[in-house]
């Protein structure tokens, strides 16, 4: 879910939330209003680590709590045979409904595959989240919020939900297959963007946040990684796993949230952010998609807190790659008091900077430009843009070169969350 012009993926671990705000107050928060009272094995949560070297480490965490592995093994039984209340989910649709054909990406906590659905043959991404992780991590409210998201925006720059629901184990999303790429590959391929072909992808991402921002939502991941592109070149926003409401006569969030390289100065000294949090990352993107790289990692970065004193104090750089234009807009973006940043009164500060000047924004909302490239597909389950990893991990699979039971797939599980978690994402 390259080349060295563009350096993100060693670099797009995801910093999930820390604030006791979206943790759950109370012991009993998560297990009974989630999965329902049958499912209330336990009543407290695990405690989260980081070690010396910013990794997750599941040892580390049960020896700091009253649990042992057995422990977990025996909940994940007894959630298999006590799956709690659907209350939240469909239940006139279900895994059967489905043949799964291919993996086709892999995050920390899920997995994507490519589906077809059986009574009228139409094609999906189907997300799937382990029960078990989403306990270890306490993020049930955040599938409830990504859900609600899923379904509230019809909008064609986010991608749509057609279904969700549950099995005894797993929770299922069933959304588009947007098979044309993430902004990233296309970003590592051509090493940089024109900056007529920046203005189009800049320009419906400001769409899409527009949207998400006049809801109340904040995205709170925005990064390459997090675009793609779909069968005619228009991009999707995917992965809401981190956004947040922001409801009114409430608290302000301080959760340090995000990927190394887009996180707002204003998350890293955890001061009560909004959505402008959103505008620093697109502001970051659009550096990035100019020049070629990323405009706090340098040759001097060797952790992410290199990259985060970078964010905080580096002066930032624009060759001549970036037009006058360009560069008062990334500049404006990019301003580390929040209160200063391009955005504050609106987006329309945004739309309105002599960067877009020619763009006609009825126009980009309605998909009304032919964009500036559109994906060679040989129909829509080409794979050819999904990542060669995904592909190989799916021929070892029907080879038969992994074979392993239940029981052995759930060991595997355990002992691979800690990687997981250490690639993708890490914990303040």
């Amino acid at each position: 879910m390259g080349s060295v012009c563009c350096p993100l993926k060693d670099d797009s671990s995801t910093v999930r939330a820390s604030s006791t705000e979206e943790q759950g107050d109370s012991e009993e928060y998560s297990f009974k209003s989630y999965f329902g009272s049958s499912s209330m094995t336990y009543s407290h949560p695990f405690t989260n680590r980081l070690n010396d070297s910013d990794k997750y480490s599941l040892e580390e965490d049960l020896k700091s709590s009253s649990y042992t592995e057995t422990d977990r093994l025996l909940w994940a039984r007894q959630q298999s045979e006590n799956p709690g209340d659907v209350e939240f989910f469909s239940t006139s649709i279900n895994l059967i409904d489905f043949n799964i054909i291919a993996l086709v990406g892999k995050g920390s906590f899920s997995k994507v595959h490519l589906v077809q659905k059986k009574d009228n043959g139409q094609y999906y991404a189907m997300k799937e989240l382990k029960k078990i992780s989403l306990i270890n991590e306490r993020k049930k409210s955040r599938v409830l919020t990504e859900k609600k998201i899923f379904l509230q925006f019809n909008n064609p720059f986010i991608v749509k939900m057609y279904y969700a629901f549950q099995t005894v184990d797993k929770i299922y999303f069933i959304l588009d297959f947007v098979n044309g790429g993430e902004l990233y590959s296309h970003m590592v391929k051509e090493s940089r963007f024109s900056e007529t072909k920046t203005k189009f992808y800049a320009a419906e991402m400001v769409i899409a946040l527009k949207t998400l921002h006049e809801a109340g939502v904040i995205y709170r991941d925005l990064k390459p990684n997090n675009v793609l592109l779909d069968s005619q070149g228009h991009i999707k926003l995917i992965d809401f796993g981190l956004s947040k409401f922001l409801e009114p006569n409430k608290e302000p969030t301080t959760s340090v949230v995000g990927t190394p390289n887009y996180i707002a100065p204003e998350i890293l000294v955890q001061s009560e952010h909004t959505h402008m949090i959103d505008w620093w990352s697109f502001g970051v993107i659009l550096y990035e998609m100019i020049s070629g790289a990323p405009p706090f990692l340098d040759r001097n970065c060797f952790t992410h807190k290199d990259i985060y004193k970078n964010i905080l104090n580096k002066k930032i750089f624009m060759s001549r790659k970036f037009s006058k234009d360009a560069k008062d807009l990334v500049s404006k973006l990019l301003r580390r008091d929040p209160k200063r940043r391009l955005g504050i009164k609106g987006v329309h500060e945004i739309m309105n900077h002599p960067f877009f000047k020619e763009v006609d924004w009825v126009k980009i909302a309605i998909k009304g430009y032919v964009p500036p490239y559109i994906p060679d597909l040989n129909g829509e389950t080409d794979l050819a843009n999904i990542s060669q990893s995904y592909i190989e991990e799916n021929y070892n699979e029907e080879s038969g070169n992994i074979r392993m039971t239940d029981a052995e797939k759930e060991e595997r599980y355990l002992e691979e969350l800690s990687y997981r978690h250490s690639k993708d994402s890490i914990d303040y």
